[in-house]
């Protein structure tokens, strides 16, 4: 996706033009490929169309005091375009964005927002197998009784791979544990099949606070089956 930053001759530009769409999300005028979803089975695509659908739907049952609470509070909330500029995001964006993670993970969702909180900072250790390939994902530090860890990982690939992007699947949630390492094995099996020797197993980690819809993401490691 291309990104365009407005000049004095170029103020916006938006609608389709060959393969191409041009629009304005708020963050900066954009052009995006236009592509085709026909013949999709239900895909993570689908699933997560279907998920800020129904977020969205929600905003529009919301009181008008209840949409003004948003609008206020969105100077407490602040993000960066491409390009770093900062930017505040409006009332109803910034309740997809608090809100989408907490339906995601089954938690109730917020009419009202609430004034933003620290967000603990956990270091991912490289994942650790066992005699069976049975994997462990470990972190550095516990956490608040309000949070959650979501954790991803990628599908096994060739131990040589030093980076992987966009192949991150969330495969499971847990509250605090004072060991600080969890046996995802089962969910990651679940995921991606069976690990095999000599591959190479990507974990990362996001932070999610179940009261206010935060979320914080980490670095990844990895290591050789």
């Amino acid at each position: 996706m291309a990104v365009i930053q407005p000049s004095g001759l170029i103020t916006g530009i938006k609608g389709v033009l060959g393969g191409a769409i041009y629009q304005y999300n708020g963050g900066g005028n954009i052009v995006r490929t236009r592509t085709s979803h026909k013949n999709q089975s239900f895909t993570r695509w689908q699933l997560r169309k279907t998920q800020l659908g129904y977020v969205a739907s929600t905003w529009r049952a919301l009181t008008d005091a209840n949409r003004t609470a948003w609008e206020a509070i969105v100077a407490s909330y602040p993000t960066t375009d491409k390009w770093g500029n900062a930017r505040n995001p409006s009332g109803y964006e910034l309740y997809i964005r608090l809100n989408t993670p907490l339906f995601e993970g089954g938690f109730t969702m917020l009419t009202v927002p609430i004034a933003p909180v620290a967000i603990t900072a956990v270091t991912m250790s490289a994942p650790t197998f066992g005699g069976t390939i049975v994997i462990s994902a470990n972190w550095d530090v516990e956490f608040g009784a309000r949070e959650r860890l979501i954790i991803f990982a990628a599908p096994p690939c060739s131990a040589g791979v030093s980076h992987v992007s966009r192949a991150y699947r969330a495969i499971t949630m847990t509250a605090n544990i004072v060991a600080r390492t969890l046996d995802i094995n089962t969910a990651y099996v679940n995921q991606f099949g069976p690990v095999i020797d000599n591959s190479r197993v990507f974990v990362r980690g996001r932070m999610l606070n179940i009261d206010t819809g935060q979320e914080r993401i980490f670095t990844y490691n990895s290591a050789v089956a």
